[in-house]
């Protein structure tokens, strides 16, 4: 299983700033886990600002300003 990761904005997602991480077997099948529990505010736009691998949310500013990591 592989991690993606869904971030938020400020407003009118269902949490302001930080993210949710699903494991899933493929960004498609984390995507549709997603709109399960975040279902589409309208329809076909994902419920969220932006979506990532975990490879590539690892490279992200909001990761490496968060990260308690060495």
């Amino acid at each position: 299983m592989k991690k993606y990761y869904f971030t938020f904005g400020i407003e009118g997602q269902p949490f302001e700033g930080g993210w949710v991480i699903v494991e899933a077997q493929s960004i498609g099948q984390a995507i549709a886990i997603f709109r399960a529990a975040f279902p589409d505010e309208h329809e076909g736009i994902v419920n969220c600002a932006d979506y990532y691998s975990e490879e590539r949310f690892m490279q992200t500013e909001m990761y490496k300003n968060n990260s308690t990591q060495d």
